[in-house]
């Protein structure tokens, strides 16, 4: 059933042997309404999450709590840790996904799977811009997802939208960098159709001076001024 998932693209066929086919076929014959899970809530590796020592930190509050504390108030101490550590994927939620040629795409949740045979959850996505071919089935554990996190660290769910009309000469963005995977500041140069704008990648200032590093991006690939990046 795992194989079933992660061999759905058209390139792994020729590698795959025919009892992987098989399982492909037997996945979408059971994969009903009913197998559908429109959100999880689960520890993302690439965020922060508890070290083993803050565990056990807690494991130890725990029992200390049973001889004093209220289940009550015993339930909120665990809730509120728990919610500190743990964070909502559902269907809609939006992502950058390295793809086969490692550039960071930004992608959409649309299916989550949960295999309880190799206690997993699954994601299919969809690559914003790009035709259906591309969509695949990814693992929530890959090191190929990369979360949204705003300057403070906290998890975005859908980028922050902006209008191509609206945009002048010499405004500052943030940039997000395909290659690298991270958001930098750059100031709006040259302005073109159908979506796509000419950055330069700037200085984190408050004037926001340019380098000479400059690049066409889409605009799928820009979000309000300091929504991702520190100003220094």
């Amino acid at each position: 059933m795992l194989l079933a998932v992660l061999f759905q693209q058209n390139f792994y066929y020729a590698y795959a042997p025919r009892w992987v086919e098989q399982a492909i076929a037997k996945v979408n014959q059971q994969f009903t309404q009913s197998d559908t899970i429109t959100e999880v809530w689960v520890a993302l590796p690439q965020l922060d999450q508890p070290s083993v020592i803050e565990l056990c930190d807690l494991f130890d509050e725990l029992l200390d709590s049973l001889y004093g504390v209220l289940i009550v108030d015993l339930i909120k101490m665990i809730h509120q840790h728990l919610s500190a550590n743990i964070e909502r994927v559902f269907v809609g939620l939006q992502l950058h996904v390295r793809d086969s040629v490692r550039s960071w795409e930004l992608a959409e949740i649309k299916q989550i799977l949960w295999l309880p045979e190799k206690h997993e959850y699954f994601i299919y996505i969809i690559y914003v811009g790009y035709p259906s071919k591309w969509n695949e089935w990814i693992e929530l554990s890959s090191e190929r997802l990369k979360w949204m996190q705003n300057k403070q660290g906290q998890m975005i769910t859908v980028r922050p939208s902006i209008e191509l009309r609206n945009l002048q000469i010499g405004d500052c963005l943030d940039s997000f960098n395909p290659r690298s995977g991270l958001w930098e500041r750059a100031q709006l140069v040259e302005k073109f159709q159908k979506s796509s704008v000419h950055v330069k990648i700037c200085i984190p200032s408050n004037d926001c001076p340019s380098q000479n590093t400059s690049r066409r991006c889409s605009v799928l690939r820009l979000a309000p001024a300091n929504t991702f990046t520190i100003l220094r």
